[in-house]
């Protein structure tokens, strides 16, 4: 994932699985994320995980 720093990545899914990893992972790289899935709460727990969350 060389180069990702500073993008803008939307995530669906976000919440569990590839999705969460990807997050996670992405958020390592600066990316700015766009997390979305049914799961609200689940959600909030991701992007809480995640490097500088807004």
């Amino acid at each position: 994932m060389k180069g990702m720093s500073e993008k803008v990545v939307w995530i669906t899914g976000a919440f569990s699985g590839i999705g969460e990893a990807l997050a996670l992972a992405l958020s390592e790289k600066h990316c700015f994320l766009i997390l979305s899935s049914r799961n609200r709460r689940e959600l909030e727990r991701v992007k809480k995980a995640c490097r500088d969350p807004l």
